[in-house]
Formats: C-alpha cells, sequence, structure tokens
C-alpha cells in the first residue's frame, strides 16, 4: 500500500495529453461548470418555512429535511436557481439554463414550541448547471440529487452524460458531515465509463480515513487490452492508497477539490511542497527531475523555476517492455524575493502551481528574456521507407485574464510552432518534384495577434482567426493538437 502527502494549496487541473485533440477541447470546456457570481440579495437570513426564506423569480429544485448538525432538530437544506428568461435557451431536450443554482443549510431553532430556519451555509458556485444543449440535466432532484443520512450526512450528487459529443457517462457524490463548526468533505465517490469501450473508472475516497481505492477495468473482457502497447495505464481492481492532508475540504472551499485530486491521491506516494529552499527540497525524495529552466516568470528580477517531473514507484514500471506509467508533473516556483542573492537566484522558493500532465515529460521547458515559457519537443521516426523529423513548441506568458466574472494571472498559451520534415528513403517513394527529395511543413500560430501561417514545400497560406476564450496552462485545454492545429484554425478563421 502506498503512502502520500498532498498540499491542497492550488485548484489542481489535469492537463491530459495522450488521448486529447484540439476537437476534443470544445466539449470539454462546453460542459465545464459555469461560475455564478451573483446571488440573491432577498435570500432571508431566516424564516419560518422555505416559502418563506427563498426571494421572488427563485425556484426550488430541491429541499430536504434532517438533522445534520447533531442537535436534535431538523435543518433544512435545499438548491434554488433564478429563472431569468434571458439566461435560458432551448426547448425540452436542447436546454440550456445559466441561472445560477445556491446551495443553502438552514439551521433548526426551536422557538416557544415552533422550528425557526436560520442560514448557516450558502454556497453560489457549487451546483453544476445545464449549460450544454447536449448535456442531460446533471443535477436531478428526482435522483436524489440531495440526500440527508441517518447520521446527518449530507450527500450530493452530479451526473454526466452527453447526447452528443461525448462518449463517457459518469456519476459522481460529495459527502458532507458537520465537524469542528465546519462542513467537511467526509468521502467522494467517482464512477465514470465509457460507452463503447466499456472501460470504466472508479474511486472511493475516505477523507477521515484518509484512504482511498481506486479501480480500472473494462466491463466487456473482449475489449480489455491484452498488452500495454494497446493500452497505457495498468489494469487493477481495488487498489488502496493512504494520504495526508495539510487541512480538510469544506463546503466553503469545495472549488478546491477537482478530478485531479484523486488522480494524485492514486498517483503520487508523495506530493511537491509548497515552498523550500531550493528545487531539491520542494521535490519528494522518490521523485526524478526529467528536466528544467530557471528565468524571471512574473517579471520581479528573480528567477523562477520550472521542473518537469516524475515518479520512481517500481509498480508503475513494466518488468517486460520497461514501460514506465509513473505519473509526471509540471512544477512552477516563484523565487522568494526576499531571499534574494548577489547572483539574483532566490534562496527560497514559494509554488506557483502544479500542473498534472504526463505527456509533458517529453518536453523540455525554457524560459526567454520576456519571461515566455515553452515546451518544446523533437521527434525523429524511421518507418515505411520514410524519416520523419518534428519539432513542436508551445509558448505561455504569465497575464492577466478575465475569465468566469473573475481576473486572474495565468499562464496563457500566446503561441504554437511546428515543423515536419519528412525524407523518402525509398527509391519507389521519391518525388522528383521534390528538393532532395523531401518535403517539408511548417505551422506559426500566434494566440494573441490571432494569425496563423502555413507552408508546405514554399506554398504559403496565412490565417486569421478567432477564439471565444484564450487558452492556459492550468485550462483542461489537451494542447498537443499538432496533426489537428490546421484544421481547427480553418474552422476558426473569418
Amino acid at each position: 500500500m502506498q503512502t502520500l502527502t498532498i498540499k491542497k494549496s492550488p485548484i489542481l487541473l489535469s492537463i491530459c495529453l495522450a488521448c486529447s485533440t484540439i476537437s476534443s477541447i470544445a466539449s470539454t470546456v462546453a460542459i465545464a461548470q459555469t461560475k455564478q457570481s451573483n446571488q440573491p440579495t432577498q435570500l432571508k437570513k431566516q424564516g419560518k418555512s422555505l416559502s418563506a426564506i427563498v426571494p421572488k423569480n427563485w425556484q426550488v429544485i430541491t429541499s430536504k429535511k434532517g438533522d445534520v448538525n447533531n442537535d436534535g432538530i431538523d435543518d433544512l437544506v435545499f438548491v434554488i436557481q433564478d429563472t431569468d428568461k434571458s439566461k435560458i435557451e432551448g426547448g425540452d431536450w436542447d436546454k440550456v439554463d445559466e441561472n445560477p443554482r445556491i446551495l443553502a443549510i438552514y439551521k433548526g431553532i426551536k422557538n416557544n414550541g415552533n422550528t425557526i430556519f436560520q442560514q448557516q451555509r450558502m454556497v453560489t458556485d457549487f451546483i453544476q448547471l445545464k449549460d450544454n444543449p447536449n448535456l442531460l440535466e446533471p443535477f436531478d432532484a428526482d435522483m436524489d440529487g440531495i440526500n440527508i443520512t441517518d447520521k446527518g450526512v449530507i450527500e450530493v450528487s452530479f451526473s454526466y452524460f452527453m447526447s452528443a459529443g461525448g462518449w463517457e457517462m459518469s456519476n459522481e457524490t460529495y459527502k458532507f458531515q458537520w465537524r469542528n463548526q465546519a462542513y467537511q468533505l467526509i468521502g467522494y465517490d467517482y464512477h465514470s465509463r465509457h460507452r463503447a469501450s466499456t472501460e470504466t473508472t472508479e474511486y472511493s475516497i475516505n477523507f477521515l480515513s484518509k484512504k482511498m481505492i481506486r479501480s480500472h477495468y473494462f466491463d466487456d473482457p473482449e475489449e480489455q487490452p491484452t498488452t500495454l502497447d494497446d493500452y497505457s495505464e495498468p489494469l487493477f481492481m481495488n487498489r488502496t492508497v493512504s494520504f495526508e492532508l495539510d487541512q480538510p475540504f469544506t463546503l466553503s472551499n469545495i472549488n478546491e477539490f477537482d478530478y485531479p485530486v484523486p488522480d494524485i491521491l492514486f498517483n503520487n506516494r508523495h506530493y511537491p511542497k509548497s515552498s523550500g529552499k531550493n528545487l531539491t527540497e520542494v521535490i519528494p525524495a522518490n521523485w526524478k527531475i526529467l528536466t528544467k529552466a530557471s528565468g524571471d516568470l512574473n517579471h520581479d528580477g528573480v528567477k523562477d523555476v520550472v521542473a518537469v517531473i516524475q515518479d520512481t514507484f517500481a509498480d508503475n514500471i513494466d518488468k517486460e517492455t520497461q514501460y514506465d506509467s509513473n505519473p509526471s508533473l509540471v512544477a512552477i516556483y516563484f523565487g522568494n524575493k526576499g531571499a534574494q542573492t548577489q547572483r539574483g537566484m532566490a534562496n527560497g522558493l514559494i509554488k506557483q502551481g502544479i500542473y498534472t500532465d504526463d505527456a509533458l515529460q517529453n518536453y523540455k521547458p525554457t524560459i526567454d528574456s520576456k519571461g515566455v515559457l515553452s515546451f518544446q519537443r523533437n521527434s525523429s521516426n524511421r518507418y515505411d521507407g520514410k524519416q520523419v523529423d518534428e519539432s513542436e513548441v508551445y509558448k505561455f506568458q504569465l497575464r492577466d485574464i478575465y475569465t468566469n466574472s473573475y481576473n486572474s494571472k495565468q499562464f496563457v498559451l500566446i503561441g504554437y510552432d511546428n515543423r515536419k520534415q519528412v525524407s523518402f528513403e525509398n527509391s519507389n517513394l521519391k518525388n522528383s518534384s521534390l528538393d532532395n527529395n523531401r518535403t517539408v511543413e511548417t505551422l506559426s500560430v500566434n494566440f494573441l495577434t490571432k494569425k496563423a501561417i502555413h507552408n508546405k514545400d514554399g506554398n504559403k497560406q496565412s490565417y486569421r482567426f478567432r477564439l471565444n476564450q484564450p487558452y492556459t496552462l492550468n485550462s483542461d485545454m489537451g494542447y498537443r493538437f499538432s496533426s489537428y492545429t490546421l484544421e481547427k484554425i480553418k474552422q476558426w478563421q473569418y
């Protein structure tokens, strides 16, 4: 059984590159939860009944009564949603409703023999919206969207099923309990199944015992791959992981808990520290540094550090093929300006972010004088009488970005370059019209000017395009899209 330590500091967002394309980005972004910034000012602090609390023009999606704080008095838990028609589109089957939803907990108080409900918690950005016409209602009140157990545990469940644009269906349940004057997350269950291949992933996390059980299997034995060449991740049942947390997740900070957290609990025995004197100190002893770079990312005059690291857990390395399925992470640390030395290198490092990204282990990071963080990969393959040499570079820069009604600094994708050269070695494949019997294709995309230039054997074509929102290092953008970029640019052009 593995043991790990995990820090809860930043929101961790997974970047799945191994099987992603730009076309999958659209569906992934489309079903992402919409931030909800507005809330009903008329939601009363207390009332004798639910109808006395809920403001006008808001509808009750579901409500449950039960003793959730162990005082012997029934409390009130409910979910409501605004009914602003300007935020509703479509009909019954393709309905999109971006009106905000609120989860509220009201404590029951006895007053002269009567019960009064007094507001205890209100969360405005947790209950999922139906913000995609192809997404079935993710929060179904008829399917126990909210449940209160006999022990006062509040269970909040969501399900995800796309009628078009996605093959996976999943459901998840969050379990909260009143502990230490807060509604702590004590459990989390997740089940995902691919409708075609029957590939299934399950995990159940107990935050009280600090144990996680995960399974990865195929429901249909005929769909199950027989070798690691067919599928990258090992298959297993009921694998147990022990972990530690600096502090518990609560209903108030639940947005800091996301899908990658279970992945990290499963994959990583330890986790990079939030701060330390140097890179060696912040990286766990059982991890190795694949590649690293230093430079001033945030323009404060102090060098920062970017490192691609990988776990070395022996059980994740196939003994016969030596295939290594250990996870890798991109760790970015800002230099501590207060600990600056004469050479400009900081004595201390403060974690900026950890990005879960197995595919980036094949990329080398560099930081230029303008603070641009680049990840470059060079590959060379020979097959069918052809020599294929390819180089691709992703360029990120720390910039102010306005998304979901708030400003933040994120590493924004500002550029992408790809160069592919194919040399023909077999005389039957040679093309006399090509110089030196080779073809060269390049693509350069500038996401700031929204321009792209494609050049294949001297035939240059320029494109101008639009984007609804920028891609960032910590978005689920699946940005390994070299063979799909040109087609996507053509779709974006105007």
